[in-house]
């Protein structure tokens, strides 16, 4: 994904984009109504603002499913630049991967719905749509259960199968002394 383009931060806010007085007034007054002025909040409403222009079908459509799309991708874009500054911020993490999860949401039901609309607009945002797997392996967050099943099934799979029977009979061998050693062994401090 690309990162968010570069603002101008002399443009006004968004708030007094369209004021008359202010064309006409001062540099100092029009630098203290710039986003340079503003917290950087501003500026990332900005941004939302001009990707959300590309795609809005009317002027005023802010809930439409590309719309709420590209904010989403906006904030995303804003939000991964200031984790690349912070890399420790887990909150910061935790709500950028929920941000990202919703988005792919949204993109997968209007890929369902409209495709045509849907690549129309992975190109027009410059977003690559990864689908979800067919099939989900669950995976336990027990330390030894499921993960040392699954690797276990995935070793077993991988193997040739005459490897396998050799190993067994070799361990069904060992086994089957071992036995024998503990019965001798139980029989002879039972006496």
């Amino acid at each position: 994904m690309a990162p968010s383009p570069p603002v101008d931060l002399s443009l006004p806010v968004t708030e007094y984009r369209d004021c008359k007085s202010l064309e006409e007034a001062d540099e100092t007054v029009k630098k203290l109504f710039s986003l340079e002025s503003f917290p950087g909040k501003k500026t990332g409403h900005h941004l939302r603002n001009i990707m959300r222009e590309e795609v809005q079908r009317h002027p005023l459509d802010v809930g439409s499913m590309e719309a709420l799309i590209a904010d989403q991708t906006a904030r995303i874009r804003r939000l991964q630049e200031i984790f690349a500054a912070h890399p420790r911020n887990r909150v910061l993490k935790v709500y950028l991967k929920e941000l990202i999860d919703k988005r792919k949401c949204f993109l997968k039901y209007m890929r369902r719905w409209d495709y045509r609309r849907f690549e129309w607009l992975l190109e027009k945002l410059d977003i690559v749509y990864k689908a979800h797997p067919a099939e989900y392996v669950l995976v336990g967050r027990n330390k030894f259960g499921e993960l040392c099943f699954i690797c276990g099934q995935h070793c077993i799979n991988s193997l040739p199968r005459q490897a396998i029977t050799t190993d067994t009979q070799q361990l069904l061998s060992i086994s089957q002394v071992r036995l024998s050693l503990f019965l001798l062994n139980s029989e002879f401090f039972s006496l």
